[in-house]
């Protein structure tokens, strides 16, 4: 194995690790923290084990919209758990120039997508929060 591979190798273990860490959903706080530590290597982590979950999203979506459709600015989206906003970058890589809006649960997720300028509007709520309010 050459030395780039080995650092590949290296670059996605890193990335698993990271993402093994995970707490369990439930523990709302300790979850806040994970996401707060992790935002800095979040996209490159989901880049290295290539992560497919968008892609399978955008190419079932382009499979069931026309290409007019698709560039359509009056259909509206909701990504739910927009993270740092790689669904949203994900349909606009597919050619979708549909108006989306984000909802985030994590702050620090929430300010890294705002800096992409993919959605409308993307919205911290927080965990704790019962009522979530846009305005659309």
């Amino acid at each position: 194995m050459s030395l780039n591979n080995m650092s590949e190798v290296n670059v996605a273990r890193d990335a698993f690790q990271r993402i093994n860490t995970y707490v369990k959903p439930n523990d709302l706080s300790e979850t806040d923290k994970f996401y707060n530590s992790w935002v800095e290597t979040y996209d490159a982590d989901y880049s290295v084990i290539d992560y497919k979950p968008h892609a399978r999203m955008a190419s079932t979506l382009t499979a069931s919209v026309s290409d007019e459709d698709k560039r359509n600015e009056n259909f509206c989206v909701l990504d739910i758990a927009s993270g740092t906003g790689n669904c949203a970058m994900t349909l606009r890589n597919n050619g979708f120039k549909w108006t989306i809006d984000g909802v985030e649960g994590n702050a620090a997720m929430n300010e890294k997508a705002k800096v992409k300028n993919l959605y409308r509007q993307v919205v911290f709520i927080s965990t704790r929060s019962s009522i979530l309010r846009l305005s659309i």
